[in-house]
């Protein structure tokens, strides 16, 4: 997969998980998932991936493995790209072309940075949500 990123590095392991038509995920046997660990508490994505990687060897054994590949938002976005961008199009394209992401806490300055982070990654994608806060903001709706 060949996606171009301004300062992302494409994953050198592990494959694309893919959104069917239907929106069933097809899932190779070493998906490649994008991980975001935050600023101020990496310490729980990186538990999370620890709980996950043990839960995928248990099930599978070593004939699955997740390969993780950091991208930015939050603070940690706004030191690498520039401040104001809080979820840059790089992470966009990541989630886009690999279809599922992890995120730790995402903090901000303010509110409506926050506010407006989600509502740029709920408008990036179409019938699949970008990211859980999306998945949540959206059902949460009245329609």
């Amino acid at each position: 997969m060949a996606t171009q990123y301004a300062k992302l590095k494409e994953p050198t392991s592990g494959h694309a998980i893919r959104v069917l038509d239907g929106g069933d995920l097809q899932v190779p046997d070493d998906p490649s998932c994008r991980s975001s660990k935050g600023m101020h508490r990496p310490r729980h994505l990186r538990a999370s991936k620890i709980v996950f990687d043990a839960a995928v060897e248990k099930v599978f054994g070593n004939r699955r493995k997740i390969h993780w590949f950091e991208v930015y938002a939050g603070e940690k976005a706004n030191q690498i790209y520039g401040e104001g961008t809080w979820l840059p199009d790089d992470t966009l394209k990541a989630i886009q072309a690999y279809a599922v992401a992890i995120k730790g806490p995402l903090t901000t300055r303010s509110a409506a940075a926050f506010a407006a982070s989600t509502s740029r990654c709920d408008r990036s994608s179409t019938s699949t949500p970008a990211c859980g806060r999306c998945a949540t903001s959206r059902a949460s709706r009245p329609r």
